[in-house]
């Protein structure tokens, strides 16, 4: 997986677990994913 992938997995999965009670389960972090946008500055 590239750089940016990786990124917005780990965010994804660290946002679905602040959401929950306990850890993740991981059922939502495709949707998470998919709302995570990167950018780079210059």
């Amino acid at each position: 997986l590239s750089l940016e992938k990786n990124l917005k997995r780990s965010i994804a999965a660290g946002s679905s677990t602040a959401f929950r009670k306990g850890l993740t389960d991981f059922s939502d972090v495709q949707e998470l994913e998919q709302q995570i946008k990167i950018q780079e500055e210059e």
